[in-house]
């Protein structure tokens, strides 16, 4: 149990906001040194935020503490889509603290909901996280205590980075004693230790051969037709080159014939903490760069769309060889068997292509990938080129995305395009991004295009400097009708944590209604003020066509 009496304030809420994210994929922290608006860090799902508020109070809240805990709260309430908001604090509630928090907070901030998240639900979240419990205790950390009673400080990395980089060398010099001939060079690559077995010289495989035998079976009925095809694709990668990874339970045997000491080392391969295998030939380090193109072609050969590839690895095996190949955006890689002319009939090469993700590609070089794997579901035929000649044509292999994934894809891209034409800045391809966020895209993305967009919100929330509210009252009643038109001079649009200024924007909408009028006639100056306009039933917003910003 951590003591949080004793910690550094900032290191705690640092270690908070680094265990939510842990906890929330896509919550977006906020730096409050010029105002984090009420928000230390928030999440957005469907339209709708929870809203985290953050601190290292460790003891009985002060009520200079207590003001300005409701002060953020206060000011979080003016975001229009909060829905609930979360105290996270090392403090479990006294009985008082509790009256006040499920009251008068409570009271203050219905209907959005509140909730305290104390010490206890802290400490059972740092409980399995060495990593956050040393972070907040620094030199003090038990880990580290215990380490130093047995001599022990490099073996958890007590020195940070210098230890790591003595501990990662020790490893490798340990590792290459093991062989005269080979080197084993361990890695981890998502999660999983990989270990590289790599000839130390030209006549290593000479003087210490190893052959390697892969048998495939299963007890399981159920994985019958998954062998099959492993096995299918195990002898393709024999006659053409290339690489691929089994899974264990697949594997009925992997026998290495070598020699007694080399084969010592080895083992039984598919004995303790294995997951699968990564089997591979050697790439090609003199074959050269192409470029060609992945095309889609309809009736006479027309091709219908196009775009760029570029091969970037090859990998022979007996019978020829397979191209590694990318699109220019690098989020379509595709795999070319390519046989020589002794290539026995029986085998039949097979083009595969790996599609996306796309997530931090340039839109409009994904755009040109994503017609031509639309045409070919619509039933032309794929086809890769390589200079003039044809390297491969046929109807689309199988493992694409789903239709309607790719059509909702393309629809993303187009309106992200339309965004980048207008502002003029380079866009990429967002990984996680909300409902909320693609709504709201669309809809500017349309109105660039020149329609009248009717938002998805039947509501206007109107900041009013204190001071100013009367006079918005009297403006209000001065309308010369129910229509409400409102324009904002410098309008900016948020995606995936970047900033795109859109210019003036204009909204209209034909009957609106001032939800809070009495709210703001008894309102308190020196508290923020916020005007709530809803549309009259069956109207609506409308945001007008946006003009294209003038040439400099």
């Amino acid at each position: 149990m951590l003591n949080w009496h004793d910690l550094d304030p900032q290191k705690v809420e640092r270690a908070i906001k680094i265990l939510l994210r842990e906890l929330y994929p896509g919550l977006r922290s906020m730096n409050g040194s010029g105002g984090d608006g009420g928000r230390d860090a928030y999440l957005l799902d469907d339209g709708k935020m929870r809203v985290f508020e953050i601190k290292s109070h460790s003891r009985t809240l002060s009520g200079g503490q207590r003001r300005n805990i409701q002060r953020s709260l206060e000011v979080a309430l003016t975001h229009q889509q909060i829905s609930e908001w979360v105290l996270v604090i090392p403090h479990d509630h006294t009985p008082g603290e509790e009256e006040w928090f499920t009251q008068t907070l409570a009271t203050l901030a219905a209907p959005v909901t509140v909730e305290w998240w104390g010490r206890d639900w802290l400490d059972g979240q740092f409980a399995s996280r060495e990593d956050l419990i040393r972070y907040v205790e620094g030199p003090d950390s038990r880990l580290l205590k215990r380490a130093q009673q047995h001599g022990m400080e490099q073996a958890v990395l007590a020195g940070g980075i210098p230890d790591l980089a003595a501990r990662q060398t020790g490893l490798g010099e340990r590792a290459n004693e093991l062989s005269p001939f080979w080197r084993f060079e361990p890695a981890t690559v998502d999660g999983q230790t990989v270990i590289h077995v790599q000839p130390k010289n030209a006549e290593s495989a000479e003087l210490d051969p190893i052959a390697v035998e892969v048998r495939f079976g299963s007890s399981d009925a159920s994985d019958q037709a998954a062998i099959e095809l492993t096995r299918a694709t195990y002898d393709q990668l024999l006659a053409f080159g290339g690489q691929m990874s089994v899974e264990k339970r697949y594997l009925e045997a992997i026998d290495i014939t070598a020699s007694e000491e080399t084969g010592d080392m080895f083992g039984n391969l598919l004995s303790g903490p294995i997951e699968s295998i990564e089997l591979g030939t050697p790439p090609d380090t003199d074959a050269p760069t192409r470029s060609g193109f992945l095309e889609a072609v309809g009736a006479g050969s027309r091709v219908t769309a196009s775009t760029r590839i570029t091969s970037y690895e090859l990998r022979r095996g007996k019978f020829g060889a397979t191209l590694y190949a990318r699109d220019e955006s690098g989020g379509l890689h595709l795999e070319l068997p390519v046989p020589d002319p002794s290539a026995p009939a029986h085998l039949q090469p097979a083009l595969r292509l790996e599609v996306g993700p796309f997530a931090g590609c340039l839109a409009d070089l994904v755009q040109s990938t994503l017609e031509v794997l639309l045409a070919v579901y619509e039933g032309d035929e794929i086809q890769i080129r390589f200079g003039r000649g044809i390297k491969a044509r046929g109807k689309a292999p199988s493992g694409l995305p789903q239709l309607a994934t790719l059509q909702n894809l393309a629809g993303l891209v187009a309106n992200l395009i339309t965004l980048q034409d207008h502002t003029g800045r380079d866009i990429t391809v967002p990984g996680d991004v909300s409902t909320h966020e693609l709504r709201a895209l669309d809809a500017i993305a349309r109105a660039i295009r020149g329609e009248s967009v009717q938002l998805a919100t039947e509501e206007l929330a109107l900041n009013i400097a204190p001071d100013k509210v009367n006079e918005f009252l009297h403006a209000h009643a001065s309308r010369p009708g129910p229509g409400l038109r409102m324009s904002v001079e410098n309008a900016t649009f948020q995606l995936n944590g970047q900033t795109y200024q859109l210019g003036p924007l204009m909204y209209y909408a034909p009957n609106m209604q001032l939800a809070n009028h009495e709210a703001l006639a008894n309102h308190t100056p020196s508290t923020p003020a916020v005007a709530r306009y809803v549309a009259a039933e069956g109207t609506g917003i409308y945001l007008l066509p946006i003009q294209s910003p003038q040439p400099n």
